[in-house]
């Protein structure tokens, strides 16, 4: 059995705010193969995450806000917002993006955490497209 105490998560916010990208995710998965994918993701106000969909093959994302506020966004695939949410601990806490759907992430609040699910295996080469 895994387990994930507090001093886990402010380890992981430790972490996020001492990185260069103000992110940090930790897998919960053993391996790449792994047909289901879960992390944990430390996020703070400055990072960036790249607007991206899961094409190849098409993948399901779910994020659940532990703590913090994030904002979700989605793309249509001109650029164009076609839904967002806020995760915040008292209203929206999750979202499942459908596959091949464009979106990204934002930390609104310091110290945010998210929980995620995503449809595997997982291969660098071909996981991510990037919006253009």
């Amino acid at each position: 059995m895994k387990k994930f105490d507090q001093h886990f998560f402010t380890g992981l916010i430790h972490d996020a705010q001492a990185s260069k990208r103000k992110r940090v995710s930790y897998n919960i998965h053993q391996s790449g193969d792994d047909l289901l994918q879960r992390m944990y993701s430390a996020l703070e106000p400055l990072t960036y995450v790249r607007p991206h969909k899961h094409r190849q093959p098409p993948k399901r994302e779910l994020f659940v806000l532990l703590t913090g506020r994030v904002l979700v966004i989605e793309y249509d695939n001109d650029g164009n917002i076609s839904d967002y949410a806020l995760l915040e601990e008292s209203g929206i806490q999750s979202v499942e993006i459908a596959p091949g759907v464009f979106h990204h992430i934002i930390a609104i609040s310091e110290s945010s955490i998210v929980f995620e699910l995503k449809d595997g295996p997982y291969d660098p080469s071909t996981d991510k497209e990037f919006a253009s």
